[in-house]
């Protein structure tokens, strides 16, 4: 899709009059992240109580927590990802 707005560093004065008003304001623009699930018998507000609890907190953003794991989860990309971010890992 498009790039966002604000990644264009376009001035929210020049952005289309249709853009939703909260994207004016926000902190990040119009940059946002969507999550769709399909689940059979799930139990939606469970999934939003395991969803929020996955979340970074403010505080933990501001302590630099967040960013801490890059390079931990590597694997779940497969092994030339592995490779690429440790050469030394054997394949």
């Amino acid at each position: 899709g498009e790039p966002w707005l604000a990644a264009k560093q376009l001035p929210v004065s020049q952005w289309p009059a249709d853009m939703p008003g909260w994207t004016r304001a926000a902190p990040h623009g119009d940059r946002r992240t969507e999550v769709g699930m399909v689940g059979m018998d799930a139990d939606p507000a469970a999934v939003r109580r395991a969803l929020r609890r996955a979340l970074v907190t403010r505080a933990e953003l501001e302590q630099g927590v967040w960013g801490k794991h890059e390079g931990r989860y590597w694997w779940l990309l497969g092994a030339s990802a592995m490779a690429s971010a440790n050469p030394a890992t054997p394949q």
